[in-house]
């Protein structure tokens, strides 16, 4: 056991050294004015000095140039053949075409299909498996009433496949004070939101059927602008799709814009896990451009709606499975409080909508850990199923139907 260890980290250590080795003696190198014209030219300021600006684009390409050779050069001085590690591989849900524009500097998405309760609940598409625990995920709730011979179905989902789906990595020589292209996704998805009566007869109703596309480009600023202060990452959509009612009458077509960032500093997408909770919250602005042609069972009217607005979800997670709680299996990681707030406006007509929703969420399924990583990191709920009790209230944009109700629900995310 002594001897693998020190194979495994006498090099390692040997290695750390003489990088930072490199890097003192280049800094001095650099201060004693040891540069040559070429390298102040590419670097250097309008004064010709070298800055803290330059120094941190030549460092980046001198980083890039070693990893660069590496990938390509080889170390071959030891005869002996290293020992090759078990390729732990990940079954992927559907096919997709993200394998033929591959590079060395573009990984394909991490998933493919997505079964969620919204588009802000599918955390950008670009995100490791574990954030599928902090998804809200597709509900039903079934209602019965045998008194008036009625029954209701409350859905909330949307599924999407990433169809392409890429991760990259900035450019090799690239200044890294620019934001680069990070992510790129193409994805179509189909949703359902609202409550399905039957008999249906023709009073309006809040269920709307949608068909679309997401298009996705996830820029990353690796340092803060001016513009953008605290931002690191924000992921831009255009969404084309057609919405219906549930007897299809209703003939809609539209278009979202939309915005996601996020900004670990101040909590946004990514928060921090307490002993008792953990946090985040999530920010989603949008542009939405409507043309009805038939309002069907909705409150729309025949015409066009230019709603500008805003979601905001919080997040907050009790008794948080971490290395340093033993929480019961049933207790650890399960309860999730969420809050959710929408304003949207439209330019046109002068109205607004507003729509509330707070859930609590028991996780249903296994805590697992993640083979792929250390075993020293606690279990996470993948995904599975969960039980919800929600209250809803307010008016959505897309029906403009008044809506007030509490609901137990069943959901479940993948």
């Amino acid at each position: 056991m002594s001897s693998d260890f020190e194979e495994a980290t006498v090099p390692r250590i040997l290695s750390i050294a003489l990088s930072v080795l490199f890097t003192i003696g280049f800094v001095a190198r650099v201060h004693a004015g040891g540069l040559s014209e070429e390298i102040l030219a590419k670097y250097g300021n309008s004064s010709g000095e070298l800055d803290s600006a330059g120094m941190r684009r030549l460092l980046h390409d001198v980083r890039a140039t070693k990893k660069h050779a590496a990938k390509r050069y080889p170390d071959r001085s030891d005869p002996s053949p290293a020992p090759v590690p078990a390729k732990i591989e990940v079954p992927k849900d559907l096919p997709t075409i993200s394998d033929r524009f591959v590079s060395d500097s573009c990984s394909p998405a991490p998933k493919s299909l997505y079964v969620r309760s919204d588009p802000l609940d599918d955390f950008h598409y670009m995100v490791e498996q574990p954030r599928t625990a902090d998804a809200k995920g597709a509900s039903l709730s079934y209602t019965n009433n045998f008194i008036s011979s009625s029954q209701n179905l409350t859905v909330n989902g949307r599924v999407s496949y990433v169809m392409l789906g890429l991760d990259c990595t900035p450019a090799f020589g690239s200044d890294p004070t620019k934001p680069f292209l990070k992510a790129l996704a193409v994805a179509p998805f189909v949703s359902a939101n609202g409550t399905w009566t039957d008999p249906s007869g023709k009073t309006p109703t809040n269920m709307a059927l949608k068909g679309g596309v997401d298009f996705q480009f996830g820029y990353v600023m690796p340092e803060w602008t001016r513009e953008f202060p605290f931002i690191e990452r924000s992921y831009f959509y255009v969404s084309p799709y057609y919405q219906t009612d549930n007897q299809g009458l209703a003939h809609i077509g539209g278009t979202t814009l939309a915005w996601e960032p996020v900004a670990p500093l101040l909590w946004l997408d990514s928060g921090p896990v307490f002993p008792l909770f953990s946090f985040f919250w999530q920010f989603r602005g949008e542009a939405d451009f409507v043309t009805v042609q038939n309002h069907g069972l909705t409150n729309l009217v025949n015409s066009r709606y230019n709603w500008v607005g805003e979601t905001t979800r919080v997040n907050v997670g009790l008794f948080p499975v971490v290395a340093n709680n033993q929480w019961p299996e049933w207790l650890g990681g399960r309860i999730s409080v969420i809050a959710t707030a929408q304003y949207f406006y439209d330019t046109n007509s002068g109205t607004d909508a507003k729509y509330y929703s707070a859930t609590v969420s028991y996780k249903l399924g296994q805590c697992k850990k993640d083979n792929t990583k250390s075993a020293d990191l606690p279990c996470t709920i993948q995904g599975s199923s969960a039980l919800s009790f929600e209250y809803d209230w307010g008016t959505n944009k897309d029906t403009l139907v008044a809506t007030k109700q509490y609901l137990l629900k069943l959901s479940y995310a993948y």
